[in-house]
């Protein structure tokens, strides 16, 4: 590896929506650790009957959106785990999510959100009921849930 960017053609993501962190939570902010890919990305998630995996199916990103807008989003609440999930929610399911809030600049116990990108090709297939609004109906939310107690109420 010669550059952070490709940190994406190793993990297999077209890019991610959560901006913030980006290269962190790829693995590639730091060059001493770049002779690690594409080793570090080259797993593979399988499911299926062989893999102890009964009755599971491959992700399918654009299925997962339309449960999202149709059943409703997904909150997550939790620690730093959790919100490694999030981000790679934000690649797995970018371009069709946008990640708020947007900047670098804001307190960690600030709820991140994935919406629906107005832009996605996606769209003009889906069902979208009368009530999901895609400027403020969110799919996912994380939320830091240490963050959400005092020092004093956490001990």
């Amino acid at each position: 590896m010669t550059q952070e960017m490709q940190a994406f053609e190793f993990s297999g993501f077209e890019g991610c929506a959560k901006a913030r962190g980006l290269f962190w939570y790829l693995a590639s902010d730091n060059m001493n650790q770049w002779d690690r890919f594409p080793k570090a990305h080259s797993y593979k998630w399988t499911v299926g009957p062989d893999d102890g995996c009964e009755g599971l199916q491959e992700l399918n990103r654009e299925k997962m959106l339309q449960d999202m807008v149709q059943q409703g989003g997904w909150l997550l609440l939790g620690d730093s785990i959790t919100e490694g999930q999030f981000f790679s929610l934000s690649c797995i399911l970018y371009p069709h999510v946008i990640a708020t809030p947007t900047g670098f600049d804001f307190d960690r116990d600030t709820p991140e959100n994935l919406f629906l990108n107005p832009q996605s090709p996606l769209i003009e297939h889906m069902f979208i009921p009368d009530d999901f609004d895609i400027e403020k109906t969110p799919l996912v939310t994380f939320r830091r849930g240490d963050l959400l107690m005092t020092k004093e109420e956490l001990e």
